[in-house]
């Protein structure tokens, strides 16, 4: 309260003080009262202003006066950790980004983002808490919206105070999202890699994930091939999930797993065509750390007929067929015969139908030469040819093709 100089008049003889005076007296009590009110530490209108990126700073710790009963609770937050006095900021960007809000100091604490007032139906728009005297999160932001900082505990500690915010524009790093989730299959395994620096981005409606920063990789593994994959090392309580089909980080799961973090996953591909194997890299709690990666895929047998060079086979009684008749009969003769063929890929063939071209890898065509001439047969059903032939030699083609 400022300290206002004044004389005292006891109000039995205020009515025998000039009018003048009184009025002075009024004025300067007025002046007194205001000078010793303050707005509380951490409501909206007192909220420290964050007006540039990059900040760091204390934070100002004021009463509880942001609860769980007049703020929405910033899930995954629990309502537990509204039970502090608060410190509270403020941000408005000049435009479109993602920041990083990091805390250290106390334990026991939250980071939760609202866009808007948390007491006046600001809603949530990132938070985090854990038992760790640090943290960070982070939060996608819009040009020219008010955002809240709330930092509060879970009591004891009483305060997030003392301690350190930190406020940064983030810049994705390649594996932060399933916007930029990286390709094992540009990388060597095995792979050294971190989630220092990673954010939280997969949040809701993931089996087994958790509030912790996360690392997005993908392999597209074909049709009955194998993917071996799995963690040879890391230096920190890791969390892992591997999943497939639909988009980024999969909707089917392979494996999801806490312990042991060295688990290799091994996983046929048996569903009859590609699939993209998403891996994401997480922490059982809060933590980050370094891990090595490694992955083997090995792709099923080659496939004879994927690129078709097998010619068909062609099985009949004989290269040439000779007709003998009597020669006191001039008769011509009536000559039956049957003709098989097959290919290894694409099975038995079948005659063409009369004056039809012939389908290639399923139909086949009979001809009859008798030095120039030539005659096609025709099938008397199935694979049974009947022709009717003068005396003479004769050279029975068949014609099929892949």
């Amino acid at each position: 309260m400022e300290r206002t100089n004044s004389t005292f008049i006891p109000p039995s003889l205020l009515g025998k003080v000039p009018a003048k005076l009184a009025r002075y007296w009024a004025v300067l009590l007025v002046i007194g009262f205001f000078s010793s009110y303050q707005l509380g530490a951490t409501t909206c209108p007192n909220a420290t202003v964050i007006s540039s990126l990059p900040f760091s700073g204390a934070p100002t710790c004021g009463g509880n006066d942001i609860t769980s009963t007049n703020a929405a609770v910033c899930s995954p937050v629990t309502s537990s950790y509204y039970g502090g006095n608060e410190a509270l900021f403020t941000f408005t960007p000049a435009s479109n980004m993602i920041i990083n809000v990091a805390y250290s100091g106390q334990t026991f604490t939250q980071i939760s983002v609202y866009n808007g007032c948390p007491t006046s139906g600001g809603t949530c728009v990132a938070g985090i808490s854990s038992s760790t005297s640090s943290k960070n999160i982070t939060a996608t932001v819009t040009s020219g919206t008010t955002y809240y900082i709330l930092i509060d505990t879970w009591p004891s500690p009483a305060s997030p105070c003392p301690g350190t915010v930190m406020v940064t524009e983030f810049i994705p790093p390649v594996g932060d999202n399933c916007g930029n989730a990286q390709d094992l299959a540009t990388l060597t395994s095995p792979f050294s890699g971190t989630t220092v620096g990673y954010g939280n981005d997969i949040t809701t409606g993931v089996s087994c994930l958790n509030a912790s920063a996360d690392r997005i990789f993908y392999i597209d593994v074909p049709a009955g091939a194998n993917l071996t994959i799995g963690q040879l090392d890391n230096s920190y309580d890791s969390r892992h999930r591997v999943a497939y089909g639909g988009a980024c980080p999969g909707d089917t799961d392979i494996a999801c797993t806490d312990d042991p973090d060295l688990e290799t996953v091994t996983w046929d591909n048996t569903t009859g065509a590609d699939q993209r194997v998403y891996w994401v890299q997480e922490a059982f709690s809060t933590a980050t750390g370094t891990f090595d990666l490694a992955w083997e895929l090995t792709l099923p047998p080659d496939d004879p007929c994927e690129v078709d060079t097998w010619a068909p086979v062609i099985v009949y009684p004989s290269q040439d067929i000779v007709v003998t008749l009597d020669p006191c009969d001039m008769n011509p003769a009536v000559v039956a015969f049957e003709v098989s063929v097959t290919d290894n890929c694409d099975g038995d063939h079948f005659p063409a139908a009369p004056g039809d071209p012939v389908t290639p890898g399923s139909e086949y065509t009979v001809t009859v030469f008798s030095g120039p001439g030539l005659a096609t047969v025709f099938s008397a059903g199935g694979d049974r040819f009947v022709g009717v032939f003068e005396p003479g030699t004769y050279q029975v083609q068949i014609s099929a093709e892949d």
